[in-house]
Order: structure tokens, then C-alpha cells, then sequence
């Protein structure tokens, strides 16, 4: 007897052997020894950090230490994911620009960069609205009312859709009776 729990001790041909106690459990994901007669087997997953943010590291019983690339995907299609070793995951902001100075620049995160055509309306029937493609900024022309009948008064109401133009009859009463009052499509009142 050697006094060490954790040995096997025996005779064999009059000479004394004192064999260490088997502990090994066939996990390569654990340390294994004898303490105090008792076998221990310690966790040694934490021994396989590669010390690289950009994998997970693992370990499997059977092989031992094993890492898989880190997925850094975000699901949001307004950033570029990458991973760096010492810092891991990295979202950078998707840059939207078309050029074009009568489209405003958006990103959505489900489909990417979009580009909605610049609102120039003023809401009013008399006007037509556009974007000056050279500097984006909003024009508004007026709408030509002019029906060609110099017998109608043309004008506009901005609150009518879609068209706003309004023609009232021409009065051609000059208030004497001693005249005929009429009006010619051409000349107007006569």
C-alpha cells in the first residue's frame, strides 16, 4: 500500500506495483484525474477559445475542439455585415444614392436602397407640377385655361379635380336699350 487512493496497488511475483487509477471517460471535452480516491472529470471547453470574434467555438466529445464561422447576418438589407477577427460583427450603413435630384434617397430594411420620385404636388388643379431634373427643385405652371371663346370669362379653381378651369358665360349688357347686345365666339362682346 502507497497510501494514494488513486492508485491500484498489488503483488505480482513477490514484487509491488502500484498502478494509477484509470479515469479516462473517452470525452476529448474533459480533463480527467483521480482526486482523493474519486475520478474527476473536468470541463475543458473553455480551453478551445481560438481567441477569433468571429467564430464560435465548440467541442465534441469525439474530435475535440472544433469552431464554426460566427453568422453576423442582421436580416436587414440597409446594412453590410461583416465580422472582424478582434472585434467581431460589423454593421455598416448601405449608402442609397441614384444621382438623380428628383427621386429621394431610402432605404427599406426588408428590400434595400429605394428611390420614390420626389413629391412636387401643391394640390392645386391650376398648376402643373414637376422636378427640374437639373437642381430638384419643384416647378409649378400654370395651367392654360384659355378655351379659344372670347364669349367666356376662363378661370381657375385650384380646389376642383381633376380639372380646375372654369368658363362663365361673358355678359354683354351695356344697359341700353336701344341696342342689340351679342357676343362673337372670335371678337367677344358686339
Amino acid at each position: 500500500d502507497d497510501y494514494d487512493a488513486c492508485t491500484e496497488d498489488y503483488c505480482y511475483a513477490g514484487e509491488c506495483f502500484n498502478d494509477m487509477m484509470s479515469c479516462e471517460d473517452d470525452n476529448l471535452c474533459t480533463e480527467d484525474f483521480c482526486y482523493n480516491g474519486e475520478c474527476v472529470h473536468e470541463d475543458k471547453s473553455s480551453w478551445c477559445d481560438d481567441e477569433n470574434q468571429c467564430t464560435i467555438n465548440l467541442c465534441d466529445p469525439a474530435s475535440g475542439c472544433t469552431s464554426v464561422d460566427k453568422n453576423c447576418n442582421d436580416n436587414d438589407a440597409c446594412t453590410d455585415d461583416s465580422c472582424h477577427p478582434f472585434i467581431g460583427c460589423i454593421y455598416t450603413d448601405v449608402v442609397c444614392v441614384d444621382d438623380d435630384p428628383c427621386t429621394e434617397n431610402q432605404c427599406k430594411s426588408c428590400s434595400g436602397c429605394v428611390y420614390p420620385t420626389k413629391d412636387c404636388s401643391d394640390y392645386s388643379s391650376c398648376t402643373i407640377d414637376r422636378c427640374d431634373s437639373s437642381t430638384g427643385s419643384c416647378v409649378y405652371q400654370d395651367v392654360d385655361c384659355d378655351d379659344g371663346n372670347e364669349c367666356t370669362d376662363d378661370d381657375c379653381d385650384g380646389t376642383k379635380y381633376p380639372n380646375g378651369c372654369t368658363y362663365t358665360r361673358t355678359v354683354c349688357d351695356d344697359y341700353n336699350l336701344c341696342t342689340k347686345d351679342t357676343c362673337d365666339l372670335k371678337t367677344g362682346c358686339v
